[in-house]
């Protein structure tokens, strides 16, 4: 599930979508599937988004399937309160999947906007507050899971003719398993007279206990796959404060 992201930038006229910040990383023309129509109207992974006159923030995905229509509509008010809806056939009324606000109190709606791609009925839209961006940046996280850190994690681990792959995790918490399992007829073939000994392709697993939090890092660049997670995982709800925490260990190891 591809996600698409647009940086919001506050003005003096209200917020508006960051066309420089869109050319650099899209490269938009007019009719690519990614369209710029104006700073306050975008196209993006099947979403219409555009910015209304009073500062709200509107993006819709609509498909037409065999039931009838769906449609998910992502809002952001210009006080930064949120909602995520969707609408089916089956429903009476739209849904309210999450709500709530976005930004701190007093501050401008700016930051990023990312909606996903795939079915509409499994696709989601978020926005993170430029501050809290920033944190996620300097703590090398790409997004939070609000979940128990304490249990077991799997990832690629590679290197072959196949390309290559990596996972690994950081937490506050104790490493109590860390295994790495390799298919029989994988491991065979690497083991084989003459092959290289330094081939391999797996999955590490590795179980965490005493954690209030962990970031599982997972690098693919392995036949079509060219994918790349920093993900978060803690049931905290201070997330600030624990990125925090990241960056200071980073420094301190550096």
């Amino acid at each position: 599930m591809s996600t698409s992201r647009l940086e919001v930038i506050a003005t003096k006229n209200g917020p508006r979508f960051d066309p420089e910040w869109i050319k650099r990383i899209w490269g938009l023309t007019p009719g690519n599937y990614n369209e710029m129509v104006s700073p306050r109207h975008m196209m993006t992974n099947g979403w219409d988004c555009h910015i209304t006159r009073s500062g709200e923030i509107r993006c819709e995905c609509a498909r037409e399937y065999s039931d009838g229509m769906h449609v998910m509509l992502y809002t952001i008010n210009k006080e930064g309160f949120a909602r995520l809806t969707l609408d089916t056939p089956a429903d009476e009324k739209p849904r309210t999947l999450k709500k709530g606000y976005v930004v701190s109190k007093g501050m401008p709606v700016a930051g990023t906007l990312g909606v996903a791609g795939g079915y509409v009925d499994c696709r989601y839209a978020y926005f993170r507050e430029a501050s809290f961006d920033s944190l996620l940046k300097k703590a090398g996280v790409t997004a939070v899971e609000h979940a128990d850190p304490n249990r077991e994690y799997s990832g690629h681990s590679a290197r072959c003719g196949w390309g290559h792959a990596s996972f690994s995790i950081e937490t506050d918490g104790e490493i109590v398993k860390d295994e790495f399992d390799e298919p029989t007829s994988y491991r065979e073939a690497f083991n084989a007279p003459g092959a290289n000994p330094n081939l391999y392709d797996g999955y590490d697993r590795i179980v965490v206990e005493g954690a209030t939090w962990v970031v599982a890092h997972s690098k693919e660049h392995y036949l079509d796959n060219h994918n790349s997670a920093d993900i978060l995982y803690t049931k905290e709800k201070d997330v600030r404060s624990i990125l925090k925490s990241i960056i200071a260990r980073k420094e301190n190891e550096d």
